[in-house]
């Protein structure tokens, strides 16, 4: 299956993945064909990508690091703490707690690449994706470092609940894609305290996992926020859940601007190790993120379009590809190439979509010879 922008391009292709809300309700199914009256209505509630069948990504996957069915409970969880607490009701803590050790139990069973964090999700369910995947790379991070396995559970804990202090924000300030008026970025910088406060209050969450909450926008040259913290004055959760936190950010389509790509993401990261994150916790990071997950359509140097179909740990950066164009960008018998054994053929560029031309010879292709 192939994922692609959720745009007027798709009528007439099929579903190759159900589409669910973030907390696992069935909006259209698996095989259903695309109308431009359906593609309007998704855009509408929130949706950018979708999975689409297509014989060229043929066998290809899109792996996530998680299994559907926990990373459906583990938002559903965050989901009801967020409207509990925001009624002032006691959340069920016990619950969060076990759908995050289930995440982490997954991790230390997973690759050491996280192949994709590629949850089809509507962007006005932000919040809890953005929070199980916070969880789920913060966790990576934590295997990469050795945690135990009750530290770990901490850490995915502050993770998942790290925005909880957002819920003393106006909705209309966490939307806003300009700049913030001074009343509302004091919002802003006060919800990292008011989560710790919560987690510490609500949560009786521990010492470890309620500076989540309270160090993940601090930066390591003190230009961060709440309190100016700088370097190893910063808890090593807070560092950790900063890095999680930036890149999912990032690499997360929003309601006023698109997502960037993984390895623009990472770039970000390394471009700014020692200044804003800690080094040497961006290098263990960035040694366990693929840059081009499986699925990614992309450009060679060759100038050949081809889909990512695999990566291999310890060679994320040279992914196993399969080349569907030729540099003309006309369609050709695809073929497999191992780029670890291909010197001199790198990845160049990330594509959203096939680019028109290749599209309008794939399509004419497709359509039967005229009589």
């Amino acid at each position: 299956m192939r994922v692609a922008p959720l745009n007027d391009d798709l009528e007439g292709e099929t579903l190759a993945r159900a589409i669910c809300t973030a907390t696992g309700q069935l909006l259209v199914g698996e095989g259903v064909v695309l109308t431009r009256s359906l593609i309007r209505r998704l855009r509408e509630r929130g949706f950018t990508r979708v999975a689409v069948r297509d014989p060229l990504f043929e066998g290809v996957a899109v792996d996530d690091a998680v299994c559907e069915e926990t990373r459906t409970m583990a938002a559903r969880a965050v989901h009801t703490v967020l409207e509990r607490v925001t009624r002032g009701e006691e959340p069920e803590w016990g619950r969060v707690a076990e759908v995050v050790r289930a995440v982490m139990w997954e991790l230390r069973q997973s690759p050491r690449v996280v192949l994709s964090l590629s949850a089809l999700r509507s962007h006005d369910e932000y919040t809890c994706v953005h929070s199980v995947n916070v969880c789920i790379l913060a966790g990576v991070l934590g295997i990469a470092l050795d945690l135990s396995e009750d530290e770990l559970a901490d850490v995915g804990l502050g993770a998942i609940l790290h925005d909880l202090g957002k819920i003393c924000v106006s909705p209309e300030t966490l939307a806003k894609p300009g700049p913030l008026a001074e009343a509302e970025w004091g919002q802003v910088r006060a919800h990292p305290m008011e989560g710790y406060l919560l987690m510490v209050r609500k949560v009786g969450a521990s010492y470890l996992a309620a500076h989540a909450a309270l160090d993940h926008h601090e930066r390591m040259d003190g230009s961060g926020y709440p309190r100016g913290l700088a370097g190893r004055e910063i808890t090593l959760i807070g560092r950790m859940v900063a890095i999680a936190d930036v890149f999912d950010a990032m690499a997360s389509d929003r309601v006023y601007r698109e997502r960037v790509p993984p390895h623009l993401c990472l770039a970000h990261l390394r471009d700014q190790a020692g200044r804003l994150y800690d080094a040497s916790l961006v290098r263990r990071f960035c040694d366990r993120i693929a840059p081009y997950p499986v699925g990614s359509l992309v450009r060679l140097s060759t100038g050949e379009l081809a889909a990512v179909v695999a990566c291999q740990a310890g060679q994320a950066s040279a992914p196993r590809v399969r080349v569907v164009s030729d540099p003309e960008l006309r369609p050709v018998a695809p073929r497999e190439v191992d780029l670890a054994s291909a010197p001199g053929i790198t990845v160049t560029e990330v594509l959203d979509d096939y680019p028109p031309p290749f599209r309008r010879r794939l399509r004419s292709q497709a359509c039967p010879a005229s009589p």
